[in-house]
């Protein structure tokens, strides 16, 4: 089977801290990156590398998929794991194009 190369477009930025537009949205991404100090990822080019990874694992892993929505697309869970700790993490993807990641609570 050939591995998918997931679409990541600017989700990486959302979940270290950096979202632009609403306050919702910038909240939220501040949130998502506290989550991820607290499990030892901050935001450097080795977590990018990790994240990369991950949701390239995450992609290729029927496994992990825990709902297909009526427009078709995939909501997948997973575990995100850090030097201090892990994190749960539900993504949607339209195909290989990841649409949007919810940290769900880190775990230690």
């Amino acid at each position: 089977m050939t591995e998918k190369t997931p679409e990541l477009g600017r989700k990486f930025d959302y979940v270290l801290g950096k979202a632009t537009g609403n306050l919702h949205n910038a909240q939220r991404s501040q949130s998502m990156l506290c989550q991820m100090q607290r499990i030892g990822l901050p935001d450097n080019p080795l977590t990018r590398e990790v994240l990369q990874k991950h949701f390239s694992e995450v992609l290729n892993n029927p496994r992990n998929i825990s709902q297909i929505l009526p427009n078709g697309r995939v909501v997948r869970e997973s575990l995100l794991m850090g030097p201090r700790g892990g994190v749960k993490v539900e993504s949607i993807w339209a195909g290989n194009r990841l649409i949007t990641v919810k940290l769900l609570g880190a775990i230690k």
